[in-house]
């Protein structure tokens, strides 16, 4: 009882400081501020043994030496001349070179930088790894002849995972600031016919033409839909409370097809007085509109045809259409051109609902892509969900809804707006051990998704076959409350998928374990994704090494477990999907949301 108290208590010990470093990474101050804050904090925790004494260096750009980035109490002379560490050399530089904790509690002959009248000591010397990526080192100093503790050593290993995701966050919020820094002088350089030039456009305007079989409404004139991407672009550049602008805008030319989208399945308001289309009256604008279900209507001017002017807006609601209730992401209206805007300098295009073309780094990309159905990700998932008992007994109908159920899952993470992984896990697949993942949060007993849904799909069963109206009413309450049930499940894991780390579920959709951090080594084969003129699964080749540390996480992890599915969700961006497609090839899905079963889903 005793033993099982004491680790209780080093366990709520870790949680704590883990807690206040998370703090402290919250805080708006430089890399640097706030490693000296937590190693400060890690010299100053009770029942630690280290000296109140430490440095912290940061791997090179180079990635041949560690640099001193932080230290407390140390000598002048050791400032001086462990400015910069070889790999290999002393203590530290063996840490990073090996990748593993290096301890030592005696000046033995591996602590190669010595000085004279050095007092006797020892150290831990702690790598701060991304996977396997080297990012920096810790160095604590321990009292001289300390006995080797594992219980310690398990403790600032904890300590060090949060650290390294701190700077791989921090870098990448800098990298962004920089880039669109850079994006700004970029913009105020150039003209505006410099941004979105005539090749670019008549580009657009290629994928418009494709994107339907049958038109319903003309297309945008070119040179108005010119003037509405950079309007936009330059928008999206600016800041609201320090957060990104995100718009939406709808074209409707001529006006007159203004009388008929008023006459759709939607909400019209429109302004007493038309504003001029700009970015000033964008921004204006942004935060009484959401983005994604609300649009600003744009259309051209009735005294000169070559301005454009804002009239209103026009609101979808889609609440309710999905078996869950799950809301569309980035819905766009009708057979019309929109443009939408979630991050700086990033557009999305749309005609209708269908979305062609992605602007981002200055470059139009189609994103048209095939039914999510006819993908390898919802494939490795079919496979095994046709051995459950629940599929033998109601085939197509339990798939729909057990894929339908994940969508809702995806969506709900998103709209908490956090940002993480989910990762599913075929049920014959135990949790990998801690070369893989470590499983932070563990969980023995939970709700299962699949047994709740085979209650779902029998009461929706029999309340189709019910002859009599009561028998009718009795069924359709029971298949209200079986889908209550469902959606709050699914709001439940959503909590624990926002949690710094990843959400592990099992394909009877019951949480294996939570904020896990993946650990695997870095994945040496291909990551691919679907070409259109392709007739097989995906035929391009990516360069993945520039995403950030979440998608190259969860990328190492499914190159080392056959049959996973990796959901990666951006904080304001779409939800990328990851699973094997073969020994060689990772299969790589951008938008999961954008167009997953959105053409099979029904409507119960």
């Amino acid at each position: 009882m005793k033993h099982i108290q004491n680790q209780l208590e080093r366990f709520n010990q870790i949680q704590s400081v883990i807690n206040q470093i998370l703090h402290i990474s919250l805080e708006p101050l430089t890399l640097e501020k706030q490693l000296e804050q937590i190693l400060q904090l890690i010299i100053s925790i009770p029942g630690l043994a280290v000296e109140s004494k430490g440095a912290i260096f940061l791997v090179s750009k180079d990635e041949k030496y560690l640099e001193l980035c932080v230290h407390n109490n140390l000598p002048r002379i050791l400032i001086t001349i462990c400015s910069k560490v070889a790999f290999g050399t002393c203590l530290c530089g063996q840490a990073a070179q090996k990748k593993e904790l290096v301890f030592s509690n005696c000046l033995d002959t591996d602590h190669h930088i010595t000085y004279t009248g050095i007092p006797e000591h020892g150290h831990y010397c702690l790598p701060i790894l991304s996977g396997d990526r080297i990012l920096g080192v810790i160095n604590l100093y321990l009292t001289h002849k300390h006995e080797h503790d594992m219980v310690e050593e398990e403790f600032l290993l904890a300590v060090t995972r949060t650290v390294a995701g701190i700077i791989e966050r921090k870098r990448a919020e800098d990298a962004l600031e920089l880039s669109q820094y850079e994006l700004r002088k970029i913009v105020g350089r150039q003209t505006s016919s410099d941004l979105f030039s005539p090749t670019l456009v008549k580009r657009f305007f290629t994928n418009w033409q494709n994107a339907v079989d049958s038109p319903c409404w003309p297309p945008p004139n070119l040179d108005h839909a010119k003037t509405i991407l950079e309007t936009v672009f330059v928008a999206s550049l600016k800041k609201q409370e320090e957060e990104p602008v995100q718009i939406s805008v709808t074209f409707i030319d001529p006006p007159s097809l203004l009388e008929e989208v008023t006459t759709q399945d939607c909400m019209t308001t429109i302004f007493a007085a038309p504003m001029a289309f700009s970015v000033e009256s964008l921004v204006s604008l942004a935060p009484a509109l959401d983005s994604i279900s609300t649009s600003i209507m744009v259309t051209t001017s009735s005294e000169t045809k070559n301005r454009l002017q804002i009239i209103g807006s026009v609101y979808f609601s889609h609440e309710g259409l999905h078996r869950f209730n799950a809301m569309d992401y980035a819905l766009s209206p009708m057979d019309l051109f929109s443009v939408s805007t979630r991050e700086a300098g990033n557009l999305m295009l749309f005609r209708g609902e269908s979305a062609i073309g992605c602007f981002s780094s200055g470059e139009l990309c189609d994103t048209t892509q095939p039914n999510f159905t006819q993908s390898p990700l919802a494939w490795n998932l079919l496979q095994v969900v046709q051995t459950h008992a629940e599929y033998a007994e109601y085939g197509m109908e339990y798939w729909e809804s057990y894929r339908d159920l994940i969508d809702r899952l995806l969506l709900e993470a998103s709209r908490r707006g956090h940002g993480g992984t989910i990762l599913w896990l075929p049920s014959d697949r135990p949790l990998p051990d801690r070369k893989i993942l470590d499983a932070r949060f563990p969980i023995i007993s939970a709700p299962e998704g699949s047994t709740l849904l085979h209650e779902f799909v029998k009461t929706d069963h029999k309340a189709k076959t019910h002859t009599s109206r009561g028998s009718r009413l009795s069924g359709r309450l029971k298949f209200l409350t079986n889908k209550r049930k469902l959606i709050e499940l699914t709001e439940y894991l959503a909590q624990m998928a926002c949690h710094d780390g990843a959400l592990i579920i099992s394909d009877r959709l019951q949480p294996l374990s939570f904020g896990s951090m993946f650990t695997a080594e870095t994945w040496q084969g291909n990551v691919v994704t679907w070409h259109k003129d392709s007739e097989f699964f995906p035929s391009i080749q990516l360069n993945f090494a520039k995403r950030g540390m979440r998608h190259n996480s969860a990328l190492n992890f499914v190159g080392q477990t056959p049959g996973s599915v990796a959901f990666v969700i951006s904080q304001d961006g779409p939800i990328a999907g990851l699973t094997r497609k073969d020994k060689n090839s990772i299969y790589w899905w951008p938008d999961c949301l954008n167009k997953m079963w959105r053409e099979t889903t029904t409507i119960p």
